[in-house]
């Protein structure tokens, strides 16, 4: 699963925007389709989508390059 498809499986940019708070803007998550969920981001999108029900790959709290 691509970050692409876990931010739409999320509700897509608005609604995860809205679900991390802190003011985050939409475009900036519309960006991270494209970029990457930046890592200080993805502790917070793992434990929305647990709380969703939604099982992310098993390296997606892994730093690229570990394996």
């Amino acid at each position: 699963m691509t970050d692409k498809q876990i931010i739409r499986a999320l509700g897509g940019n608005m609604a995860l925007a809205d679900k991390l708070g802190g003011g985050l803007v939409h475009g900036v998550v519309n960006n991270w389709k494209y970029r990457g969920i930046p890592w200080k981001y993805r502790l917070a999108v793992s434990k929305i989508a647990k709380k969703e029900g939604l099982e992310l790959p098993k390296t997606f709290l892994l730093e690229k390059g570990v394996s």
